[in-house]
């Protein structure tokens, strides 16, 4: 037989060589190799060649006398693919990787860049190779295995890298391994290429978008345990506080027949009986423990909306209003020292916020049902509200019932006064600073409203959508607003945050009155938007405060008297900051941007002070918790 030498081609075989280097070539060789020289059978003799089985790879040539049909090909692609797959996993499995170096197959030694090695084709012909290009990642071999294992009529070429360029590229289009690629083949394969792009790209987006909806829902649903009770507690409470608040002016002058001016007096002197209470009803609670206080005064609010139908005059119905007003206070105060003592420091301001949160749903509920009753607009039908309100009481006081019990705070030896808490100056002055800041209320809800009514040409229908937006944004971002401040130092420079705020909203919102239409809507709703955020941050800031500046011995008479600074602002507030911002014309919303700016840069060193001074019944508590008895 004659053979005529030719150089050999440089390109690597399929299988790889014992190195472990992988390249794939889909034509099959002419024939042997000798040396670095590759030998080419005479084409006349070619019939007597393929008759001499070629024991390489234990395949045989394959008979080309008759072209196989479209299905046979299909097969044969196949046998190759599965083929390929088998001896690449077997190539990986049988090398070692060793520190800093890619795969080596055992027992071979290691080949330097740039010695020759030689190959088998798929079809058991050896073949010279390129150059060893260089040790290939043993991963981008199970990489090419997988993906030939998953396309059999597309396999890609790879070529072996060499120093400093990629593991392997891929070379042009794929090609199979008998003939030229089909074209409906090839556009099948770019396709298929294109739909699991596109696939790969929308599922990173739906779990992008998964993920943020997660994020929002943790932000908005309570954890399970402990924070979620009291977020659903308090959700129950605030719907009945909320239907309430909506429809009691019509109850107290449809149903009782009370005159406005009785009904002005009568909460104004309730309002007073509540600023004068609070210090000593947070002493009892620290006496009998806040969870027994809590219980006992929702069960007295109960039974006093229960008798609410039956009242006559207005010696009755202030009776019942002073006894709510007391109860409420109580309970206010004993809810916020339960949340203190059962919860770890770092979880205390997170679970106020769930509850804030909760409250502003349920005062939204509320506010739906007093709709409904108003439509009716019935005697029986104001009833029914108040002894459904009754009930809702009675189930929250259940819900409470149902807490974890607490055990008893040891107290110190020396006796205390409930009163001390008053001369405490630090503490009293921290009170004073951040019931200041809780002007963000008397702002949103009566101040800005007359403005809008006085100095804009906004419809009136947006003073209802900015309240509706203030509940919106304090459900979603009161627990995000809330990180930070579980510290008194964190909690200051919330504080400081809500008052520059507050003092930017009053540089906006004389805006609105030198705009028209559209431009004054969205000034409006800016300004809002600052607004409801400094009470989201301020509010933060002052759980903060109470959880770590009260002594634990002390620690109800300590909120309770925390509370007078927000008692003597809703006093003041509402008539002052009227005068300032409103009446003046717009000019007066910049002295008192200038008033929260001072206040907002005195609670900083104010809470700083409170901290350095030693208070009877121990130190500002920062750092234990009480733990609750199942």
């Amino acid at each position: 037989m004659e053979l005529l030498e030719q150089p050999a081609r440089a390109t690597l075989g399929e299988l790889g060589g014992p190195m472990g280097h992988v390249g794939v070539e889909q034509r099959p060789h002419p024939g042997p190799v000798r040396g670095d020289r590759l030998v080419v059978p005479d084409t006349d003799r070619v019939d007597e060649l393929r008759q001499q089985p070629a024991r390489i790879g234990q395949q045989r040539l394959p008979e080309r006398t008759q072209r196989p049909s479209r299905g046979g090909r299909q097969q044969i692609l196949d046998h190759h693919c599965r083929r390929r797959r088998r001896d690449l996993v077997e190539l990986l499995d049988h090398s070692r990787v060793r520190p800093g170096r890619r795969g080596e197959e055992v027992g071979q030694p290691a080949a330097r860049p740039g010695q020759l090695h030689q190959r088998a084709d798929p079809h058991g012909h050896l073949r010279a190779a390129q150059r060893h290009p260089g040790p290939v990642d043993p991963r981008q071999v199970h990489r090419v295995a997988n993906r030939i294992g998953q396309r059999p009529h597309a396999h890609h070429r790879l070529v072996g890298r060499r120093h400093g360029e990629p593991h392997a590229r891929h070379i042009g289009q794929a090609e199979p391994q008998l003939g030229h690629a089909h074209p409906r083949m090839q556009d099948s394969t770019q396709t298929k290429r294109l739909d699991r792009s596109v696939g790969d790209t929308v599922g990173s987006m739906v779990m992008g978008a998964r993920e943020n909806i997660r994020t929002a829902v943790r932000h908005v649903v309570p954890p399970a345990g402990l924070t979620r009770a009291l977020a659903v507690q308090a959700m129950v409470f605030a719907v009945g506080h909320g239907l309430f608040q909506a429809g009691s002016a019509v109850f107290f002058t449809r149903a009782l027949g009370l005159s406005p001016a009785q009904v002005g007096l009568g909460l104004s002197l309730a309002a007073g009986a509540t600023l004068l209470g609070t210090v000593p009803l947070g002493g009892l609670t620290d006496r009998y423990g806040p969870q027994r206080v809590w219980i006992v005064c929702l069960l007295l609010d109960a039974a006093l909306f229960a008798t609410y139908p039956f009242v006559t005059g207005f010696a009755g119905f202030l009776a019942v209003v002073l006894a709510l007003a007391i109860t409420g206070a109580a309970t206010g105060v004993a809810r916020q020292v339960y949340s203190i003592n059962v919860l770890r420091p770092e979880e205390r301001v997170t679970a106020m916020a769930y509850q804030r949160s909760s409250l502003n749903v349920g005062f939204g509920l509320g506010a739906l049902i007093s709709g409904l009753v108003l439509a009716v607009d019935t005697i029986w039908a104001y009833r029914g509200m108040v002894w459904f309100i009754s009930v809702v009481f009675l189930v929250t006081a259940g819900f409470v019932n149902r807490l974890p019990r607490l055990p008893e705070v040891t107290r110190p030896t020396e006796p205390m006064s409930r009163l001390a808490v008053l001369r405490d100056r630090p503490f009293m002055t921290v009170s004073l600073l951040s019931g200041l800041l809780t002007a963000h209320q008397t702002l949103y809800l009566t101040v800005m409203p007359l403005w809008i009514l006085t100095h804009t040409d906004a419809p009136k229908t947006l003073i209802a959508a900015l309240v509706l937006l203030n509940t919106v944004l304090i459900v979603l971002l009161q627990v995000r607003a809330s990180r930070g401040a579980d510290t008194a130092s964190g909690a200051a420079r919330a504080s400081r945050r809500g008052a520059l705020l507050i003092a930017l909203f009053c540089v906006v919102l004389p805006i609105s009155a030198q705009t028209r239409g559209w431009l004054t809507v969205v000034a409006l709703v800016a300004a809002a938007t600052l607004l409801i955020l400094a009470e989201l941050i301020e509010s933060a800031g002052t759980w903060g405060l109470t959880a770590t500046l009260p002594p634990a011995a002390q620690r109800g008479a300590y909120v309770g008297a925390f509370g007078l600074g927000s008692q003597l602002q809703f006093l003041i507030a509402p008539a002052g900051l009227t005068a300032l911002g409103v009446t003046t014309g717009g000019w007066g919303w910049y002295p008192t941007a200038a008033i929260f700016v001072l206040v907002g840069s005195a609670i900083v060193p104010a809470v700083a002070w409170a901290e350095r001074t030693p208070r009877l019944g121990g130190v500002p508590e920062s750092t234990e918790a009480v733990t609750p008895v199942p």
